[in-house]
């Protein structure tokens, strides 16, 4: 350093001062949220590497044309990359290239062991099922079951429920199991006219709650619960009443009525529900579906 100024004796190859200088100040802007590419070809390399930089993989990276932008990138990683990608040729960064791929290595390998370890703990409070899969659904994977292998249960309030179904003309379809609930056992239960099911909800030590489901011809499906953390969402055809602290009889009789309701209010007529328990599943998993997909729309 002479005068302030750098002065290089001897460069490991040769460039110009300009090209030294663009390198500089791109390495002094590598903390600012947004970078431009030369041209497409590197904005193409640029949009490949993002997905294969341990330290770019996990951020929010935004294009519009030749602009990048990283969203909460406080170690200016982005710019490393496009520093990398740039002037290759300037300098050896062949140790920065490894030491990122390897990283992301590492972390695909620690998320595969998390997903791992997931399925596992998924597995362990699995409630218990069929080994033969009873439905391939579109959203879950459906399973026979028996809610009395729930040995942790009081059995008085499932004598209570099947009871209080039979007394209201309801008969017996089965018990299931659904992937995407696969700690819960649904016991279904028919109407005598066969446009209502009846559900009881239990996991290994408690009982969830008690429902009534009916499909109206448009496809829309009404839900009578006496607690849910479900509400109505007549975009996706879902209407939910919610009457707690009720007993099994005024449940249905509220269900009927809303029935009634729908049909003098919206014209929409109720239709035969399916008295085979793989037809209950088909049931479970379409309402099953649209709940998930509203929760999606829901989430910002």
């Amino acid at each position: 350093i002479r005068g302030g100024k750098w002065h290089l004796a001897e460069t490991s190859q040769r460039f110009t001062a300009a090209r030294f200088r663009e390198a500089l100040d791109a390495a002094s802007r590598q903390s600012v949220v947004g970078h431009t590419a030369r041209d497409e070809a590197e904005a193409e390399a640029i949009t490949r590497a993002v997905q294969e930089d341990g330290d770019t993989a996990d951020l929010t990276v935004r294009r519009a044309g030749l602009l990048f932008a990283a969203e909460h990138d406080y170690g200016g990683h982005l710019g490393a990359l496009v520093f990398r990608l740039r002037f290759a040729d300037l300098f050896d960064v062949s140790a920065a290239n490894e030491f990122a791929r390897r990283k992301l290595k590492e972390k695909r390998e620690l998320a595969r062991r998390m997903r791992c370890a997931r399925v596992e703990a998924a597995r362990a409070r699995a409630a218990p099922h069929d080994t033969d899969v009873l439905l391939e659904g579109r959203f879950s994977r459906f399973w026979r079951s028996d809610i009395t292998r729930l040995t942790e249960l009081k059995p008085e309030p499932l004598a209570e429920f099947d009871g209080g179904m039979a007394a209201l003309g309801f008969r017996g379809v089965g018990d299931l199991v659904a992937r995407k609930e696969r700690d819960i056992v649904f016991r279904v239960w028919l109407s005598a006219d066969a446009t209502t099911y009846g559900v009881l909800m239990a996991k290994r030590t408690m009982y969830l709650g008690q429902e009534f489901h009916t499909r109206f011809a448009d496809g829309s499906l009404l839900t009578t619960s006496r607690g849910t953390s479900r509400s109505s969402a007549p975009a996706s055809g879902l209407y939910v009443v919610e009457r707690p602290r009720v007993d099994l009889s005024t449940l249905h009789d509220r269900h009927q009525w809303a029935i009634g309701r729908f049909r003098d209010t919206k014209g929409m007529v109720p239709v035969v529900l399916g008295g085979e328990l793989v037809d209950a599943a088909a049931f479970l998993d379409d309402m099953l579906g649209r709940i998930q997909q509203t929760r999606e729309e829901e989430t910002p």
